[in-house]
């Protein structure tokens, strides 16, 4: 393997690992829909409403408006990384949006085997 270079550097130097993202999108409705599995090798993730509806991220299938964070339509985001967030990023995550569909877009930042 070449010697990786600017931040790879510094991820291997941490973790012996290199990391990459992986991006997914969902249709978020009324009804609850994983869009994170419980991952100890993601170390970042970043959540996009793209929609035109407010989203709500909670951490286990009964998310709601009052159990969850909301994410504003059109452009909101949340994220989470190890460092800020200790293992937040490691466990799922599920969303709702009671109010309309709408899409979410997930991008994890995991380390590679």
């Amino acid at each position: 393997m070449a010697e990786p270079k600017g931040l790879f550097s510094i991820v291997y130097a941490r973790f012996g690992r290199l990391a990459y993202p992986e991006v997914s999108s969902f249709t978020i409705g009324s009804t609850p829909v994983q869009i994170l599995k419980d991952d100890a090798d993601r170390v970042q993730y970043i959540i996009f409403n793209t929609g035109d509806y407010p989203v709500f991220v909670g951490w286990s299938p009964d998310v709601s408006v009052n159990k969850g964070v909301r994410i504003p339509e059109r452009g909101g985001s949340f994220s989470a990384n190890w460092e800020e967030d200790g293992i937040l990023p490691a466990y799922g995550a599920w969303a709702i949006a009671p109010f309309g569909n709408t899409t979410v877009y997930v991008l994890e930042i995991r380390l590679g085997r």
